[in-house]
């Protein structure tokens, strides 16, 4: 999922991210936790509704 969300917000977000505390969000299956952490980092100009199915696909897709 690490390179998935590289791709989608850039290193230095990604880092921000991680200090955030995403990593455990992620690993808890927590993604509308995990949504709304980026979109603290990011905007809201994307819903958490869809950040959320993204993360959930990306863990699929990982798995």
């Amino acid at each position: 999922m690490k390179n998935q969300l590289l791709d989608m917000i850039g290193y230095q977000t990604f880092q921000a991210l991680l200090r955030g505390g995403i990593q455990g969000l992620i690993q808890r299956k927590t993604w509308k936790a995990a949504a709304k952490l980026l979109i603290r980092y990011l905007g809201d100009g994307i819903g958490v509704g869809f950040i959320a199915a993204q993360l959930a696909w990306y863990a699929i897709r990982c798995a």
